[in-house]
């Protein structure tokens, strides 16, 4: 069992503040240029021109209202897919 954060990162020319440069790239999303697991959100890529993905599982522990913060320098997204009941949600910081 693997336990952290996936994260995949495409290094060609990936524009600050436009995600649609990443998601539009030749090799997004089937080969990031590197992937490592990390243990935490936080991003400890410092680097320019360049975009990531961080893919992981959240298991909820009881029904509720949960609150989830993004924050980032340039242009992201947060995506949550609900594995049993087809809803997804996303949240743009554009």
């Amino acid at each position: 069992e693997i336990k952290g954060v996936l994260q995949e990162v495409w290094k060609d020319n990936i524009q600050l503040n436009n995600l649609s440069s990443l998601t539009e790239h030749p090799d997004f999303p089937e080969t990031p240029h590197s992937t490592q697991i990390i243990n935490s959100f936080e991003s400890p890529l410092h680097a320019h021109k360049y975009g990531q993905r961080r893919r992981a599982y959240f298991a909820v522990p009881e029904s509720g209202l949960y609150k989830f913060h993004i924050s980032c320098k340039g242009a992201c997204a947060l995506l949550i897919e609900a594995q049993y009941y087809n809803t997804f949600m996303e949240c743009r910081n554009m």
